[in-house]
């Protein structure tokens, strides 16, 4: 009887993840993200936790699991598990679509800004959807944008709160407060429950190199389902333009399908400008545009140590 207790705690857990994550990693590539064990989606190795230059898509078949209801908390190392009782994604199921052939998935960190509205207008004229991770903010003008990025039928997700990684990072509980004050907001101003999100800096980075596998273990739990990417702007680095940060995106797209990272941020004047470069060179060698949603299968990062 003992031990049918134990098992049923243990079942479900974030212990069982953990343990999970750990055993497939140990039978593939080291310390890789429990995502790509368990969906069978591409993995971005990261040298020093940054992301790399884009490597070619391998076609992986992806995976279906559904996630059991969470155990009850077994001692104090999981005692995160009982807190925020209603940050769960209203569906818990990972069930993804097969991969659409020659798609993009344009994404957009750390908005809203001032630069959302010019964003949205250019998406508008191409007739694109693409996909907001944004950060807190309480100010009217940025909850309009929040409810414009709605309206206009693209996907909104969480990316932080605070996006301060040392304070993100500190520990799970503290992972799990600042996203749910970010989708609380999220939520009260669109009426939008969300249920992707994107990492601040990636799933795999510097400040969570001890924490990250049980974080991802608890996000999933709860049914959320995270977005690395596998083409890179470089609209942050020093130097970049317009033209640059488009020849970036179109030579470095997969013939597949490529999730790319760009930013809506105010000093991202040069991403606003690409960004009709790379619809229309992308659109002339036969890509499609859509938003990410739960049924795409995500990208996502694995570490390698040096």
């Amino acid at each position: 009887m003992k031990r049918e207790k134990r098992a049923q705690r243990y079942w479900g857990s974030v212990r069982f993840y953990r343990h999970l994550i750990v055993g497939s990693v140990l039978g593939g590539l080291l310390l890789s993200t429990s995502l790509a064990v368990f969906w069978g989606v591409e993995n971005r190795q990261l040298k020093g936790a940054a992301p790399v230059s884009v490597e070619q898509e391998r076609a992986l078949a992806p995976m279906q699991m559904v996630l059991p209801d969470g155990a009850a908390a077994e001692g104090a190392e999981i005692a995160y598990q009982n807190a925020h009782p209603a940050l769960y994604a209203e569906k818990r199921d990972f069930a993804f679509a097969p991969d659409r052939e020659k798609t993009v998935y344009l994404t957009f960190d750390d908005g809203p800004t001032q630069r959302t509205g010019e964003i949205l207008d250019i998406l508008d004229r191409y007739g694109v959807k693409a996909t907001f991770f944004v950060v807190y903010r309480d100010d009217e003008a940025s909850k309009e944008m929040y409810r414009e990025i709605v309206a206009r039928g693209h996907t909104i997700g969480v990316h932080s709160a605070s996006h301060d990684y040392g304070k993100v990072y500190q520990s799970v509980d503290s992972y799990l407060d600042d996203f749910d004050q970010m989708y609380q907001q999220i939520y009260e101003v669109t009426g939008v429950r969300p249920d992707l999100f994107r990492f601040p800096g990636g799933s795999v980075n510097a400040y969570n190199m001890d924490l990250y596998q049980e974080i991802i273990a608890e996000m999933l739990r709860r049914g959320f389902v995270y977005y690395d990417w596998n083409v890179g702007s470089g609209d942050t680095m020093r130097g970049a333009t317009a033209g640059t940060i488009a020849d970036r995106v179109v030579e470095g797209m997969p013939e597949k399908r490529g999730i790319v990272l760009l930013h809506d941020s105010a000093n991202k004047l040069q991403t606003v400008q690409a960004l009709p470069r790379i619809i229309e060179r992308l659109q002339g060698q036969g890509y499609s545009f859509a938003p990410l949603d739960r049924t795409v299968r995500p990208c996502t990062f694995a570490y390698k140590p040096e």
